[in-house]
């Protein structure tokens, strides 16, 4: 009798037991947590980690969970949790994270950064002085006026330049822009014209006098921007310099006094007229912001833009949405900003370093050291960059499947 009373406490036992762990496991599976402490059941979430380098060391709250990449931390409790990154010979990932009910938080911008860039670096001195250079991810121009020679510098993938001069009459008061990937404009008054760097023919523009304030752009033909009687108006530019389907954009009352200027990346046109920030792309044109005092540094990368407000200020814009999200202000003036490589960190270039961050600015690292005079300009691939002092320019190109 009492081996059967046994028995069946034991087959009730060992039912309970088994509902207990199949319980637990399905409120595990669904995210949830059994808080002995407290005496009751907790909602908990997950935080998704994605990076590009697989062995790393992960670790959640300054333990230990995980030696390699991508990895998911579950049952989480939301709030504030603290994350941490290692890997040999690469600086640390860091980052506080606000984990919410029922939301996967996700942290796929993860970035190791090597320690050291310097063994890419390629070093080449000028041999020439020049009066002004700029650039866009394509070419760099360094203009010498005195002598009249643009001496044309393209970035090669190993680092290297494909170096070319080209020999122009250039005034000294002439002003100099990109308009595409190729061409550069100069202008001197009203006298305007187009080089075309690959094939060095030459486009004459002929300006009508009633536009006022004409500037030469891209999108991604060319155009051309002008002022007439408090509207902005575009135009197609033909090959005899012609201008064709005159459009007009906005009678938005900055344009009233005429004056605006203009920058071209990307297939996209910035405009800046009395404080307020356009865009144009694509034959429209968009307001970005207000109270801007001048042009600002600026880059596009799939659908958003990255710009440098007032020498201090970082604001993203989304194309799409018409969303503007400020990132963050600094006490120290921007000199520099593109976007990194993998679109979700970028270069951002103060007076004393290059740093690479995210857009938390947790993890801003950085990237080299340089001199108030140095300047940085972005190469021809996302995986590089260029630092030009006074009588050099060295280049930086580095392995993106490492980082």
């Amino acid at each position: 009798m009492i081996k059967k009373i046994l028995k069946v406490v034991f087959q009730v036992l060992f039912v309970l037991l088994f509902i207990s762990i199949s319980s637990y496991a399905l409120l595990t599976a669904y995210g949830y947590q059994v808080d002995l402490l407290k005496q009751n059941i907790v909602k908990t979430s997950i935080i998704d980690l994605a990076n590009t380098i697989e062995e790393a060391k992960v670790y959640f709250n300054n333990e230990l969970v995980a030696e390699k990449t991508p990895f998911q931390i579950k049952n989480v409790e939301p709030g504030s949790h603290y994350l941490l990154v290692l890997k040999d010979g690469y600086k640390p990932w860091q980052r506080k994270v606000e984990v919410e009910l029922n939301v996967v938080t996700k942290n796929n911008d993860i970035l190791l950064l090597p320690i050291s860039y310097d063994k890419y670096g390629k070093n080449f001195d000028l041999g020439f002085t020049y009066d002004t250079y700029l650039s866009n991810r394509k070419w760099i121009l360094f203009i010498s006026k005195s002598n009249n020679k643009i001496h044309a510098y393209k970035m090669n993938e190993d680092g290297s330049f494909l170096i070319d001069t080209i020999n122009i009459s250039l005034d000294k008061d002439y002003t100099f822009s990109f308009a595409g990937d190729d061409n550069l404009v100069y202008k001197y008054k009203d006298k305007l014209s187009m080089l075309n760097l690959s094939d060095k023919t030459i486009l004459n523009v002929t300006i009508p006098d009633e536009f006022k304030y004409f500037r030469l752009a891209f999108s991604p033909s060319l155009k051309g921007f002008y002022v007439n009687s408090g509207g902005f108006y575009s135009s197609d530019i033909d090959n005899k310099g012609s201008m064709n389907e005159i459009t007009l954009l906005t009678e938005d009352v900055s344009f009233i006094k005429g004056e605006f200027d203009l920058t071209n990346f990307g297939g996209h046109s910035l405009i800046l007229s009395q404080g307020v920030l356009f865009d144009y792309y694509d034959n429209k044109i968009q307001k970005l912001d207000t109270n801007v005092s001048e042009l600002p540094n600026f880059t596009v990368s799939n659908g958003e833009i990255i710009y440098v407000k007032n020498k201090h200020e970082i604001i993203k814009y989304k194309l799409e949405d018409g969303n503007r999200e400020f990132i963050g202000r600094f006490d120290v003036k921007i000199e520099f900003l593109s976007w990194f490589f993998d679109n979700k960190h970028f270069y951002l270039k103060t007076e004393k370093e290059i740093n690479v961050c995210d857009f938390s600015f947790e993890n801003c690292a950085v990237l080299l050291a340089v001199t108030g005079d140095d300047e940085i300009i972005a190469g021809s691939k996302e995986n590089q960059f260029a630092v030009l002092s006074k009588n050099q320019i060295v280049s930086y190109t580095y392995d993106t499947t490492d980082l």
